[in-house]
C-alpha cells in the first residue's frame, strides 16, 4: 500500500499541527502549575508574615506589661530591665510593628538614664565642692580674692 504524495503531505502536515498544540498545551500546563505554587507559596508567606506580627505584639504586650510595675527610680531598675528585655526582645523583633514600638520605650529608657546621671552628677560635684570649701578655708579666700581682681 503505497501513499501519493498529496496524502503524505496532508498526513505530514495534520500530524506537524498536532505536535506544536501538544507541546504548547504542556507548556501552558507546566505555566499554569507554576504559577498555581507561587500562589500557594505567597499564601503561605502572608500567613508566616501573619503569625511572625501577632507573636511580635503578644511579646511586646508582655513587655510593656512587665515595664510598668518596673520602678525606674529603684537601683535594681537596669538588671530588672535588661531581664525583662531579654525575656522578650526576640518575639518583639519578629513583628516590624513591636519593634518600632520596643525601640520608642528603649529610647526613652536610655535618654532618662543619660539626663539622670547627669543631673546626679552635677548634683554629686555641687556637694562636693561645698564640702571642699568648707574643709578649706583658706583657700576658698585666696581664690575669691584671685577672682574679684581679675
Amino acid at each position: 500500500m503505497s501513499m501519493s504524495g498529496k496524502t503524505f503531505l496532508a498526513a505530514f502536515q495534520v500530524g506537524s499541527r498536532l505536535y506544536p498544540d501538544e507541546l504548547d498545551r504542556r507548556i501552558n500546563r507546566g505555566k499554569i502549575n507554576l504559577q498555581k505554587e507561587l500562589l500557594e507559596l505567597e499564601k503561605d508567606v502572608e500567613i508566616a508574615k501573619k503569625e511572625r506580627e501577632k507573636t511580635g505584639l503578644e511579646n511586646l504586650s508582655k513587655f510593656e506589661a512587665g515595664f510598668k510595675g518596673l520602678n525606674m527610680n529603684s537601683t535594681n531598675f537596669p538588671a530588672q530591665y535588661k531581664k525583662l528585655v531579654s525575656e522578650h526582645i526576640t518575639g518583639i523583633a519578629m513583628s516590624p510593628t513591636a519593634k518600632t514600638r520596643f525601640q520608642e520605650i528603649d529610647k526613652t529608657v536610655k535618654e532618662n538614664s543619660i539626663y539622670k546621671a547627669a543631673v546626679d552628677a552635677e548634683n554629686e560635684t555641687a556637694v562636693a565642692i561645698s564640702n571642699w570649701n568648707r574643709k578649706n578655708p583658706l583657700n576658698r579666700r585666696k581664690r575669691s580674692r584671685s577672682c574679684v581682681m581679675s
